[in-house]
């Protein structure tokens, strides 16, 4: 588990942010998952995920997002703007 004190302010679990491979924020669960399909590497005090292929994932301590996890996770999600024609 990596260890944060930051908690979601809708469920209440332990996360921690992550840059991914395209350095977009995700949030992520602090417990890890033996169905995650996130690798998480802290480097140059830098923390970043990647997504992991099944066959990458075995032998190796895995996260998930926590877009994933959260029951109140409808409630953050980016609702799609509809473009308007001229």
């Amino acid at each position: 588990m990596i260890a944060t004190g930051k908690f979601c302010s809708s469920c209440d679990t332990e996360v921690f942010w992550a840059l991914t491979e395209h350095l977009r924020p995700m949030l992520v669960d602090a417990e890890p998952s033996d169905d995650g399909n996130l690798q998480v590497v802290e480097h140059q005090g830098l923390v970043r995920s990647r997504v992991l292929r099944p066959e990458q994932a075995v032998g190796l301590t895995r996260y998930q997002s926590h877009f994933r996890s959260c029951p109140k996770a409808n409630q953050h999600r980016r609702r799609k703007t509809t473009s308007k024609s001229t």
